[in-house]
């Protein structure tokens, strides 16, 4: 039994998950950094996930039982109560990491102390292991940032984080279901700096099983709740669910949300890129994708809007931006009646 702590501990959950599980099993153990704990979680599996762990006579699994099923979030955080490694890595019993994937994550941390949550791109596989589309994420902390009142920009099961870090904010909120990673990344937005690698360092296994297919109705609601909540902090005001689902679609369905969403998204911009700490790339990067927001809206249902409105807000964003959009218009006719 080895003394000293290792530097990382990569997380693994395993309910029921003996389909991928050798193959995510195997990508752990193959790194080329060698220094962790592998603490693999059972949640009460009732298949053949055990004994396919047990299996493995590598020193560095550490299998823990749960008695009864606890589901994730609070598998997760009993992960991080006793996980002894400086860093948390996530991983997923139906992905697999690429073998430089904890080197590279951990030669990065190491370097750049200010940030405490790293993800990486991500390739997507399906059930067959058949590989799709690649998906980069923001890496420059601000524009992450602003990225999550739109969207999650961090995969989940690619992270590595800063233990004390994620220790000290919580864990996983349990009132978070299925956006419990979502919601975590807001609140150590707040504490830490966030950054994703560009590189592909993890397979990502899209299949009939995902959460987000299996409760799509529940995941949709709580995404919701959690944009509400950011805005809500962020901007101390409150956000009505019809503007936060039309922020999250890109879109409205009736034209008295449009002025109200142009004005909402030239809000969280301009008090993004008042925070003093990001550089003027990432206030620029802002203003632009705000802009280009903006500009989406009038496009996309241009004779409901008051188009000289919307391009006021934009005008203060970026003027030599909307200048173009504003030429664009002008070709498609748009200002004719």
């Amino acid at each position: 039994m080895r003394n000293r702590p290792p530097k990382i501990t990569v997380l693994m959950p395993v309910y029921n998950g003996e389909k991928y599980l050798s193959e995510a099993i195997d990508s752990i153990l193959n790194q080329t950094f060698t220094d962790f704990e592998f603490l693999i979680i059972n949640d009460g599996s009732t298949d053949d996930s055990v004994k396919i762990i047990q299996s493995y006579e590598d020193t560095r699994i550490r299998l823990i039982h749960n008695e009864t099923n606890l589901k994730l979030i609070a598998t997760l955080n009993k992960g991080i109560e006793v996980a002894r490694g400086e860093y948390i890595a996530r991983m997923d019993a139906d992905d697999i990491s690429l073998p430089d994937r904890l080197a590279k994550q951990f030669d990065f941390l190491n370097a750049n102390s200010k940030v405490g949550v790293l993800g990486c791109a991500v390739k997507l596989i399906d059930h067959s292991g058949s590989q799709d589309q690649i998906m980069r994420f923001p890496s420059a902390h601000g524009f992450l940032r602003w990225s999550l009142f739109f969207y999650c920009p961090i995969a989940h099961p690619s992270v590595m984080m800063r233990r004390v870090l994620v220790s000290d904010a919580g864990g996983y909120r349990s009132t978070m279901l299925h956006v419990e990673d979502y919601d975590l990344w807001w609140r150590l937005s707040q504490k830490t700096r966030l950054s994703n690698l560009q590189e592909v360092l993890l397979l990502l296994r899209k299949h009939e099983y995902n959460t987000t297919k299996t409760h799509f109705d529940e995941h949709v609601q709580n995404t919701f709740r959690v944009i509400q909540l950011m805005m809500w902090e962020f901007l101390n005001k409150e956000v009505s669910i019809e503007l936060v689902r039309c922020i999250w679609n890109g879109r409205c369905e009736t034209s008295d949300d449009f002025y109200p969403l142009a004005t909402l998204i030239y809000q969280l911009a301009n008090a993004s890129v008042n925070d003093n700490t990001l550089s003027a790339a990432e206030k620029q990067a802002i203003c632009k994708d705000a802009v280009s927001r903006l500009s989406a809206l009038i496009n996309r249902r241009a004779r409901y809007v008051n188009i000289l409105a919307v391009l006021g807000l934009a005008f203060r964003l970026d003027f030599v931006l909307t200048c173009r959009i504003i030429m664009k218009l002008i070709r498609r006719k748009i200002f004719k009646n």
